[in-house]
């Protein structure tokens, strides 16, 4: 499974994160993918690429950074 989203604030990041272990968990899926749309000027610490574990489902994080007015 793949949840892709546009990146508002860092709580609903990290919220989303587990929201997606729980729905993959419902789905008997072992793992699931969190796709994060980033502005450039965004800076999450440590985070471009994550594997983590919640709630016994594996959760891939790729952040992609953007341009609003370069790439749209």
């Amino acid at each position: 499974m793949v949840e892709a989203k546009v990146f508002s604030d860092i709580v609903k990041f990290r919220k989303g994160k587990i929201q997606l272990a729980q729905y993959a968990q419902s789905l008997s899926l072992p793992s699931a993918i969190y796709l994060v749309f980033v502005e450039s000027e965004v800076t999450i610490p440590s985070v471009l690429e994550e594997e983590k574990e919640y709630e016994g489902v594996l959760i891939k994080t790729h952040l992609v950074p953007y341009n609003l007015e370069l790439d749209f």
